[in-house]
């Protein structure tokens, strides 16, 4: 069974994507899996909607190993923590995303 997008779920996934969350934690956010998130950000990288949305810009390999994580896990718990917010903006009830 096919379930299809919410108005601006696709939105919600460049927006969070541009603000470094991983598509991991995209995919756990809104209940879908990793591969319909990377080919939502992929169709939209092909149609040039995107602003540096695989973050190659951003080199991490040079910083060290528990700053990544460290980085990581607050921008995880900052998401998880207006996950109610990014629900209602994707479904199309708020005006701009939090």
């Amino acid at each position: 069974m096919r379930i299809g997008f919410a108005p601006r779920e696709k939105a919600s996934y460049l927006i969070l994507r541009e603000k470094g969350c991983r598509i991991q934690h995209i995919a756990e956010l809104f209940g879908r899996s990793t591969s319909v998130i990377h080919r939502a950000l992929h169709k939209a990288q092909k149609h040039g909607y995107n602003l540096d949305v695989w973050r190659r810009t951003l080199d991490l390999r040079k910083i060290p190993y528990l700053t990544r994580m460290r980085s990581g896990i607050y921008k995880r718990l900052r998401m998880l923590k207006l996950a109610d917010q990014w629900i209602l903006f994707a479904l199309g009830e708020g005006d701009k995303p939090p």
